[in-house]
């Protein structure tokens, strides 16, 4: 089992993961694998990432991950297939990782924000 440590800056969903209502984050593929039972330490910043202490901590337990692809025109996994951002599961796949509004197309919106320019490819939905 490892222990990794992952920064939240997606504002509307800090509260949620830190009272337990949000347990899910999709992040782009790591470089150092994640797997179930590993822990995760969540935190936030007090100032400007990477050059602030740390303002909160939460850890938990990963009991799932899933291989996600991440598309202009929509997401793809193993399971469904390829999927628009304007289907049902996008929606709920949003919602559950606290994206606001939770839609598929604010899900990708915000994805995109976050992870600017090379943005599409592979990303993993970690749940704990």
């Amino acid at each position: 089992m490892a222990h990794h440590y992952k920064a939240l800056t997606y504002e509307p969903k800090i509260s949620g993961v830190r009272d337990g209502s949000i347990r899910q984050t999709i992040r782009p593929k790591p470089r150092r694998e994640i797997n179930v039972g590993d822990t995760i330490t969540f935190h936030g910043w007090q100032g400007k990432p990477y050059r602030s202490p740390w303002s909160w901590r939460h850890d938990v337990v990963v009991w799932s991950t899933t291989r996600l692809g991440v598309h202009e025109w929509g997401l793809e996994t193993n399971l469904t297939g390829p999927m628009a951002w304007e289907c049902g599961w996008s929606d709920r796949l949003a919602a559950l990782d606290g994206i606001v509004p939770p839609t598929g197309l604010a899900l990708r919106d915000a994805l995109k924000g976050k992870n600017g320019k090379g943005w599409e490819g592979e990303y993993i939905v970690i749940r704990w």
